[in-house]
């Protein structure tokens, strides 16, 4: 196998096998009322510098699985957001995908100013 050689994974041919992996960085593309142009630039330069799949900063999915300097999905903030983002990155032959989060029982309540429990298993 080449790493720059096509792979198809499920029904998507990605254009090689390179992959930037989530991470933190530039958190306030979740920020509602953000442009998030720091991140859309950022992976968009991964892009075009031959990236084959990115794997975007993990989104916190509940309220109840938030800490300072992270945002829970917002839907009419982030749609626009997505659709740029996407755009930005198809344009380079990158394949784009989001990665979904919860802290569940890992997660600690002192990091929230309201000190909301955290979710856990079910007790039975």
């Amino acid at each position: 196998m080449k790493l720059l050689s096509p792979i198809r994974i499920g029904s998507r041919e990605m254009k090689n096998r390179v992959v930037s992996t989530a991470h933190s960085a530039f958190l306030d593309f979740y920020r509602p009322g953000s442009d998030g142009e720091r991140y859309m630039a950022y992976q968009e330069r991964r892009a075009e510098g031959g990236c084959g799949m990115m794997i975007m900063t993990a989104m916190h999915v509940h309220p109840s699985s938030q800490i300072p300097n992270h945002f829970m999905y917002d839907a009419s903030d982030m749609a626009g957001k997505f659709q740029k983002i996407s755009a930005r990155l198809h344009r380079h032959g990158a394949t784009v995908i989001s990665q979904l989060f919860h802290f569940g029982v890992q997660g600690k309540s002192d990091s929230r100013d309201d000190y909301h429990p955290i979710w856990g298993f079910s007790g039975r």
